[in-house]
């Protein structure tokens, strides 16, 4: 990636995940923020969003009991599958 298309790219993501940017492109997708003062925001404008805070601040991602070995596990599990797709 060329140096200018790497400072557009950086430009790009400061800009959405600016506070106020933040806060509308969530508002407009129908996300819940991931920056807490964010979702504060969020709830305070729209108690809908209330039940789901607790939720998303104690979530871990899907991976994380598999830790650095997802990409080897995740690769094998790829490997199989097309193996036994390609045997049917």
């Amino acid at each position: 990636m060329s140096k200018e298309k790497l400072a557009a790219t950086v430009d790009v993501i400061e800009c959405l995940v600016d506070g106020d940017n933040l806060k509308s492109l969530n508002d407009e997708m129908v996300y819940l923020a991931a920056k807490s003062d964010v979702r504060a925001e969020q709830v305070k404008e729209n108690e809908v969003w209330k039940p789901w805070v607790e939720i998303v601040e104690n979530a871990s991602g899907r991976t994380t009991d598999v830790g650095l070995k997802y990409e080897d596990i995740s690769a094998q599990l790829s490997e199989d599958l097309q193996a036994s797709l390609n045997k049917a």
